[in-house]
């Protein structure tokens, strides 16, 4: 078994994004050629399950930038209300290194809003050494929440696993809804059972065509209840200068 080696000398105060993927890229650079051309095909287009520390770093280094664009795409889109309210919780359906809870605090940083707006987080992911990593990345980037994690496919989650004492539960969707094998419906099942909190949905991914992996996402938003589409945002590589496509939908309930 890999042991897991979390980056050191971050001080929570002042860390960023930058940092983590400065180190994991200075990391890969110092490996031999040879073996950074397999690491990346070790990553099989970033849908792995991840095993070693050279797997984490090489797909820190390869994709951790691009998920940072679309990510603050989409929180940027989250209704303001949100931020100025009680304490929120953030569940996240495959959290994988916590990339996505890495770039919310920077997020939170950038707009002055304070760290400890979040109380809770629930973390999902069936790679045991993504979410070993990412459960140190949380913990210095929020160093005074609860965390709960499950090292299972979201599938295997149920209602009270899920249960938050937030009145508001950020939910993150990256780079999952897009998958086939993405049980959306159990999850949309789970949600559709709790209606009193304020849920507000983060969906990102790759964007593909419309009627194939690309109507996931929309096809989940239509399973739940009292939910309508705040913001919605779709991106062929030919429709604009980035390297990749992107696909955002913002869902939230009638609250807000």
């Amino acid at each position: 078994m890999n042991t897991l080696h979390f980056i050191p000398n971050f001080n929570a105060s002042r860390m960023d994004f930058d940092e983590v993927l400065d180190a994991a890229s200075n990391h890969i650079k110092s490996l031999p050629e040879i073996k950074q051309r397999l690491l990346k095909e070790d990553l099989e287009n970033g849908l792995a399950n991840l095993t070693s520390n050279d797997q984490l770093y090489m797909y820190l280094s390869a994709y951790g930038d691009i998920h940072r664009q679309k990510l603050m795409m989409a929180y940027d889109k989250i209704p303001n209300k949100v931020w100025h309210e009680g304490k929120l919780a953030v569940i996240d359906y495959g959290c994988g290194q916590c990339v996505a809870e890495m770039v919310l605090s920077d997020f939170m940083k950038r707009h002055y809003i304070d760290n400890d707006k979040i109380g809770e987080f629930i973390m999902i992911e069936p790679s045991r050494a993504s979410i070993s990593q990412g459960i140190k990345y949380l913990q210095a980037f929020f160093d005074d929440c609860d965390i709960t994690t499950f090292n299972d496919t979201a599938g295997k989650v149920t209602s009270d696993s899920l249960r938050t004492n937030a009145q508001t539960v950020i939910h993150i969707f990256s780079n999952v809804l897009d998958m086939p094998e993405f049980d959306r419906e159990h999850i949309a099942e789970i949600l559709n059972q709790d209606m009193s909190r304020n849920h507000i949905l983060v969906c990102v991914s790759p964007f593909y065509q419309e009627n194939g992996r690309g109507a996931l996402m929309d096809s989940f938003g239509k399973m739940t209840h009292g939910m309508r589409c705040e913001y919605k945002f779709e991106k062929h590589t030919d429709d604009w200068k980035k390297p990749f496509s992107c696909q955002i939908r913002i869902f939230v309930s009638g609250y807000y």
